[in-house]
């Protein structure tokens, strides 16, 4: 097939076709990104690792690593004084599809480093507890055992958007804080439940008063359109009366003249 046949058939320029027969495409178009693609991809693969071993990294921590390559590889630095834009850390994922950010799950230094023997000692020395202290008979009844809640405030902080491997379900931070560790005011709480019930009671009243009033409304409303009508029923009497009178005298005329 010739070149000027394609540009007929599928609508392609014939200059376009010839560069990619010849292999020109070292060129790529548009503006030059400041750090090499060689650069990229090692930053690229660097937040995929860092996200692996439980230490993901956020835009902040990719705009210092591209700042350190710039002043490396640039003399003099292309970044600005505040480093990368947003502009191009956009850029930068747009051409590494394979990182995204995510939002972590913090996991505590205790929780990330559980094995399945620490687990099935914990159990053991549960069951020795409870049989030393004659509680046994408790495992093996349903109706003894009992679920709890409570309202409290998380020490936890919540964690800010990283970057990670696009696709990968879970992504931990691990050992940052303790992720169990909170604070709870029980007198705090009992006299905030207390108010929030009487709010609720307040709530309540208003709502019946207001049902209440309605209803005398109502009441009030039926009992003007009961005299109403007991008015003009009234009143067409009185006017049939008044008629029926004007009948009888006007016939009784006509019958003595």
């Amino acid at each position: 097939m010739s070149i000027r046949f394609s540009e007929r058939k599928y609508g392609v320029p014939r200059n376009t076709i010839y560069r990619h027969m010849k292999g020109n495409l070292s060129n790529k178009s548009g503006i030059q990104t400041i750090l090499s693609s060689e650069v990229e991809g090692k930053l690229a693969k660097w937040l995929i690792d860092c996200a692996k071993k439980g230490d993901p990294r956020t835009k902040e921590d990719l705009k210092i690593a591209a700042t350190d390559y710039d002043k490396y590889e640039n003399d003099p630095p292309k970044f600005g004084p505040k480093g990368p834009s947003i502009k191009c850390l956009n850029g930068f994922l747009k051409r590494h599809p394979s990182v995204s950010v995510r939002t972590p799950e913090n996991l505590g230094k205790a929780s990330a480093t559980v094995t399945q023997d620490d687990i099935n000692r914990f159990f053991s020395k549960f069951y020795s507890y409870m049989v030393e202290n004659g509680f046994e008979d408790v495992l093996s009844r349903p109706d003894a055992l009992f679920n709890l809640d409570e309202t409290s405030f998380d020490l936890n902080q919540v964690p800010r958007k990283v970057l990670a491997k696009k696709g990968r379900r879970r992504k931990f931070n691990y050992g940052v804080v303790n992720s169990r560790e909170i604070l709870t005011k029980l007198k705090e709480d009992e006299e905030a439940k207390q108010k929030i019930q009487q709010e609720k009671d307040e709530r309540k009243a208003l709502r019946e008063e207001k049902k209440l009033l309605k209803n005398i409304s109502l009441k009030i409303k039926k009992k003007k359109k009961i005299l109403m009508v007991w008015f003009l029923t009234n009143q067409y009497q009185k006017r049939a009366v008044v008629v029926q009178r004007k009948t009888f005298y006007t016939n009784n005329n006509h019958i003595h003249s």
